[in-house]
């Protein structure tokens, strides 16, 4: 059964891969960092000889790479070798080559069921809230209501099962969120909507009035509003609002970062109630074009590391030293591909290199990049399957990357 799946997997990336990924977990052997006493499970941030390392309870500095979205399910459907195997021995397939192919963790997606019954570094994944652009729409919540706390409660009280695993490294929360205050509907925009009683309206007119009591004048300009007395605000419905006006462009970016703050403290509170042994990852950070540096700084404030993940064949090394400085913590490349053309496949995700051996090459100089980069503790890879024309593992075709793995 070996030789005939292996038939059908391509190999050429993985090679590179797994040399590459083997020197990695060499890191393993390097002589500890002396640490302050903490709980078996916990996983920590280090740092030796200039660089940030991730280490493991056992105090050994490690440096996972991990492999996101492989659906071993729907790999199944497309492998006629694999139809016939129950559930332990598909996932007994799928480790027997994750670990032949050097990854040492099984990323945060997809994988449950093999995280659970092997010995593999996995990360938990939650979406809190569905800010993303793959989502559509977004959805908003009222941060400041005892409700949306109770939601998040709900949410995070389950994952309390991982707090002792000594496989789990971190939660990780909404994926991709988008803060900056220029779409159609935005965080801020939601607010001015709620009722003038509501706890995050209050809140709005609180920041407001902070700003604006002393000089109505300028609100009404900037809001375009006639209001005599501050207290009028509960009266507005902001209707006339210029979505350009530069100033109110601030106030909103402004008023972001303090609904930010308060939806991380929220989940750092319930994560300490119920997951204190695991990092606190907080969310998944995409493109500048979707947070500000003041959101950075308040990750850097609650979050044991900032999850970012790049949408570049390239490491910047550039923003990861912007991020790392507005937030003084180091990086976990938390999703990272290195998509290839194809005839007969369209729809690519992200940049796009010519040949699925440009890929590979991608893949391992942007690992070498992350290992040489001294603020990176881990590169987790965005990997899609397909098989003909159907799509395996993600939403939407190609990010063949790194190993390029395909089903013919």
């Amino acid at each position: 059964m070996k030789k005939c799946i292996e038939g059908q997997i391509m190999n050429k990336t993985v090679l590179t891969l797994f040399i590459i990924t083997a020197v990695l977990v060499l890191l393993s052997i390097i002589p500890s960092v002396a640490q302050s006493p903490k709980k078996e499970t916990t996983f920590t941030v280090v740092q030796r000889d200039g660089r940030y390392f991730l280490a493991a309870p056992n105090d050994s500095i490690i440096f996972p790479v991990g492999l996101n979205h492989l659906n071993i399910h729907e790999l199944q459907q497309q492998i006629d070798t694999l139809q016939t195997l129950g559930e332990d021995e598909l996932n007994a397939v799928l480790y027997r080559y994750l670990t032949d192919w050097g990854f040492t963790s099984s990323g945060y997606d997809r994988m449950h069921t093999l995280n659970n019954n092997h010995n593999i570094l996995h990360y938990v994944k939650t979406e809190i809230l569905s800010l993303a652009s793959y989502h559509g729409e977004p959805v908003y919540r009222d941060i400041f209501d005892s409700s949306t706390y109770a939601f998040f409660e709900q949410k995070i009280q389950p994952l309390a099962v991982y707090n002792d695993d000594p496989n789990v490294i971190g939660l990780m929360y909404s994926d991709l969120p988008r803060y900056r205050p220029t779409e159609t509907l935005n965080w801020v925009r939601f607010y001015r909507q709620l009722p003038p009683t509501a706890p995050g309206r209050l809140r709005y007119h609180e920041f407001l009035t902070q700003k604006y009591q002393h000089d109505l004048a300028t609100f009404n300009r900037v809001y375009r509003e006639n209001i005599s007395t501050i207290s009028k605000l509960s009266s507005l419905t902001f209707e006339n609002t210029d979505a350009n006006n530069l100033t109110m462009l601030k106030d909103d970016a402004e008023f972001v970062s303090i609904i930010y703050r308060q939806y991380l403290q929220s989940l750092y509170e319930l994560h300490q109630k119920y997951a204190p042994n695991l990092m606190f990852l907080g969310d998944v950070f995409g493109r500048p074009r979707e947070w500000t540096d003041e959101l950075i700084r308040i990750a850097g404030e609650y979050c044991d590391v900032i999850s970012f993940q790049p949408s570049d064949n390239v490491l910047d090394t550039a923003l990861c030293q912007r991020i790392y400085k507005l937030s003084g913590k180091p990086i976990i490349i938390a999703d990272q591909k290195v998509s290839f053309a194809e005839a007969g496949y369209d729809n690519i995700q992200g940049d796009e290199v010519a040949t699925e051996a440009l890929a590979a090459t991608g893949y391992t100089d942007y690992l070498i990049a992350c290992f040489d980069s001294p603020i990176v503790v881990e590169d987790i890879i965005d990997v899609c399957l397909k098989a003909n024309s159907a799509l395996v593992g993600y939403s939407s075709r190609d990010c063949l990357i790194s190993m390029a793995i395909r089903i013919p």
